[in-house]
């Protein structure tokens, strides 16, 4: 860096304080307030004093051998997660130690700005007020650094968030950008554990809370529309978080044209409470099979949900057309039972001619009517009366 003329010392010059602090900020180093305090207290003797040459020269020596020192103690801090992250630790637990190491409440936040990760020092219990401001929807931070994607083009994989109102030390900058490829590189990992803990599930994993299931079919890839794979597997990725492993498995994989989905109807008749929670959150059409309870049904109920998708997606481009002249159209509501193992108890009525009619034949074969559970069967006396001669 150039030093400006105003700054350079000509020969037999006394130092002065304004050039002194000149020569210190064209070093370019954020060191001032600790020269400031030797300036003050020195300025009088020694450093006042001394050649000029030298004092530029020890100036200089001691921003380089602080630089050395901050990129000394981040190197500590990137060797501790390195050997942790070795050792199996999880990303809360790299995020812990982060936060331990600058003492202060750290956050790690994935691609869609969604917190993974947060930790709050015990030793500092301003901590935890910063993190519940965090949580509770107070995104400011004191410092957010960016970390990479895992390729290029692919996108920021998330942030490391320094959360508190204390502005960032220098060590503190130093750190964090020192550790963000570190940080990129675990979700990297965990990401390709986890589609590899799926792919193995897929070939027949049903959930747990069945039989029985149905399979849900929605469209992942529209005509109109076609996310990156980033994306999907963002969206992927909330799905699941809808349902239990238990009640829910998603199948296929973020280049699949649909989502298909294993439900659990068990405890929701035809599932259609989750599958009405899955299309709000997708705000798209899904369809629904019926249920089944072998696993070996599923792909003929996965072809079932696929066809209906396919006939709803072929009503809503029906155009609509107006009546021709004098002609009119009124519509009136029809109810139609299609699938009577959903309609709930309270619209169940029981069929008395059925109950009549076995009735009836029991007697006629045993004396007796047979009988039917929540059923009672009694003799009422029938009076009748003829002319007697």
């Amino acid at each position: 860096m150039k030093m400006p003329d105003e700054f350079r010392r000509k020969p037999g010059q006394p130092l002065s304080r304004r050039r002194f602090m000149g020569q210190a900020s064209c070093a370019a180093v954020s060191a001032i307030p600790l020269l400031n305090t030797i300036l003050n207290l020195k300025m009088a003797g020694s450093v006042a004093a001394a050649e000029p040459g030298t004092v530029e020269r020890s100036v200089i020596g001691f921003l380089v051998n602080r630089r050395a020192e901050l990129e000394h103690q981040a190197g500590l801090l990137e060797q501790r997660l390195e050997r942790l992250a070795l050792g199996a630790t999880d990303l809360p637990g790299l995020v812990a130690e982060i936060g331990a190491f600058l003492g202060r409440a750290v956050a790690l936040e994935g691609r869609r700005g969604d917190a993974l990760a947060v930790h709050a020092p015990l030793s500092d219990p301003a901590t935890a007020a910063a993190v519940g401001r965090y949580l509770t929807g107070a995104r400011s931070a004191a410092l957010r650094v960016r970390l990479p994607g895992p390729r290029p083009g692919a996108g920021e994989a998330g942030a490391l968030v320094l959360l508190g109102d204390r502005p960032p030390s220098e060590l503190e900058r130093v750190a964090v950008e020192r550790i963000a490829g570190l940080l990129a590189l675990e979700l990297a990992r965990e990401e390709a554990v986890r589609r590899a803990r799926d792919a193995a599930r897929r070939a027949e994993a049903m959930p747990g809370a069945g039989p029985p299931w149905v399979v849900l079919v929605a469209r992942q890839i529209t005509a109109g529309a076609d996310p990156p794979v980033e994306q999907r597997e963002s969206t992927r990725r909330e799905l699941r978080l809808l349902a239990p492993v238990r009640r829910m498995v998603l199948r296929g994989d973020a280049e699949s044209l649909e989502l298909r989905l294993v439900l659990s109807a068990n405890d929701d008749p035809g599932a259609l409470a989750l599958a009405g929670r899955i299309a709000a959150f997708l705000e798209r059409p899904v369809a629904v099979s019926r249920p089944f309870v072998a696993a070996g049904d599923r792909p003929a109920a996965e072809a079932e949900a696929r066809a209906t998708l396919e006939a709803v997606e072929a009503l809503a481009e029906v155009v609509a057309t107006e009546p021709a002249r004098g002609v009119s159209v009124r519509y009136v509501w029809r109810a139609e039972v299609f699938r009577p193992e959903m309609v709930p108890f309270e619209f169940l009525s029981p069929d008395i001619e059925k109950i009549k009619a076995s009735m009836e034949q029991h007697i006629a074969e045993s004396g007796e009517p047979m009988s039917i559970p929540g059923v009672r069967f009694h003799k009422e006396p029938i009076v009748s009366s003829r002319r007697v001669a």
